[in-house]
């Protein structure tokens, strides 16, 4: 180069220096980084899944064509000839090193790992239809499985259907989803139920109960820690509090100290009977059991105070109209009386849809609908707790939407209604209604 003349960077042509893109670059580092991750072919035991990631790491380094045989570059070949070697257990490499392609390799793994012959369909199908949510440890591990088992059939050129699937994972349920299914079943009487629709479903299911579990979990931990923290008071022998929170020592120390008399020995010639007083006024010596001497005075309900002359201890009997001496106190008992609670549990509940169907009327309500209606009829299955309701006039209108409601479920669930259970009100007992559930056997 002259003195004098500039660096020109060289223009495009026979000089110009070829630089690879910087995307080739990033795709490859991350191919080799993908590789490196990448689990290792084990035998037959993991070639689906390796299968399908050895796949992917030669579509993301464009040598794919490789393994298909459409590919004439021989560099490119033998690249994706040592991705696919690499990719296995060095106790493998004895199946892959006389080949001298892609695809040779490919195929010789394929026809040792991959058994398509008719005892593998049937054994994978059979592992398919025996799968139970029970033997795994959660919903998406079950998933998992069924879906895992349906691709290993559609690699041997066995292919399950959509819908089959979605009906292979409810298949293996427990009976805790039935109102689950039965929800679903519904849900999709006018179009194909999907499997991608029912793993979505149950998944919802699986976070529902687990949160439900969570909360409950949590209030059981609350209960445990403050059973936790119970005391044996050592003065009254009850739990919760200690001594020196004993409310009967407390109360039995001011007793003590300031007794509290039964009744009171007054010179006056009323006597002032109040049952429900603490203390008694009597005027007579002779109805006191015990008495101790003593000047003191009391105040009454007129706020003016009574002078007494002792304390003591009174017997009182209670006569009946007749003058008998009852044994006990009848309006006192009758105080006390509580009703007792209804029993918890004891009902039974619908085995399957239809089987039970709940009905009521709600109304009138205060302001009418646009078509001025004022009444509304529920329908309830007692199963799926999934309701119905129409809007009446009148309640005279219940049959007639009976009968909408029983044509319309039962064609599309194929079931039939058992029982119709109702508060037995005029708008249900009545000879229209009668006669047309006695013709229908309900």
């Amino acid at each position: 180069m002259a003195e004098g003349d500039e660096d020109v960077p060289p223009q495009n042509g026979a000089g110009a220096a070829n630089v690879a893109p910087p995307l080739a670059v990033s795709t490859t580092s991350s191919a080799a980084f993908v590789h490196q991750n990448m689990e290792k072919l084990q035998g037959q035991g993991n070639f689906c899944s390796w299968k399908f990631a050895i796949k992917m790491l030669l579509i993301l380094e464009g040598l794919w064509d490789c393994v298909t045989g459409a590919v004439t570059d021989a560099a490119r070949d033998q690249r994706a000839l040592a991705r696919i070697a690499l990719g296995l257990h060095p106790s493998l490499y004895q199946y892959v090193t006389s080949c001298t392609s892609a695809k040779q390799a490919w195929d010789n793994l394929r026809n040792i790992f991959e058994d398509r012959g008719l005892y593998r369909r049937i054994v994978l199908l059979r592992e398919l239809h025996k799968a139970s949510y029970a033997d795994h440890a959660g919903m998406n591990a079950y998933i998992d499985h069924i879906m895992k088992l349906v691709q290993q059939l559609a690699d041997i050129g066995k292919t399950i259907e959509d819908s089959e699937v979605a009906e292979l994972l409810l298949s293996g349920l427990p009976q805790e989803f039935d109102s689950l299914v039965s929800n679903m079943s519904t849900a999709c009487l006018t179009s194909t139920i999907s499997s991608e629709f029912v793993r979505a479903r149950l998944m919802q299911e699986e976070s529902r109960k687990l949160a439900t579990c969570s909360s409950e979990t949590a209030f059981v931990s609350k209960q445990q820690l403050k059973a936790k923290k119970k005391f044996t008071c050592t003065y009254c022998h009850k739990e919760g509090h200690v001594k020196a929170k004993c409310f009967k020592l407390k109360r039995d120390k001011k007793q003590k100290e300031d007794p509290m008399p039964a009744a009171f020995l007054v010179s006056q010639q009323d006597v002032y009977k109040d049952s429900g007083s603490s203390c008694h006024l009597f005027n007579d010596k002779n109805c006191f059991n015990s008495i101790k001497k003593g000047q003191s005075s009391v105040a009454v309900a007129n706020n003016s105070k009574v002078l007494c002359e002792g304390t003591g201890d009174v017997k009182i009997r209670t006569l009946d109209k007749d003058g008998e001496t009852l044994e006990q106190c009848v309006p006192c008992l009758e105080g006390k009386m509580a009703k007792t609670p209804f029993p918890k549990g004891g009902g039974t509940r619908a085995t399957r849809p239809l089987e039970l169907v709940h009905s009521d009327v709600v109304g009138p309500m205060p302001v009418s609908s646009l078509g001025g209606a004022n009444f509304a009829v529920t329908f309830t299955d007692d199963f799926s707790r999934k309701s119905y309701c129409y809007l009446m006039k009148h309640k005279s209108e219940v049959c007639d939407h009976f009968i909408h409601f029983k044509n319309v479920v039962e064609k599309q669930t194929g079931l039939s209604i058992l029982c119709l259970r109702s508060d037995n009100g005029k708008e249900y007992v009545n000879n229209r209604l009668s006669s047309y559930l006695k013709k229908e056997g309900l």
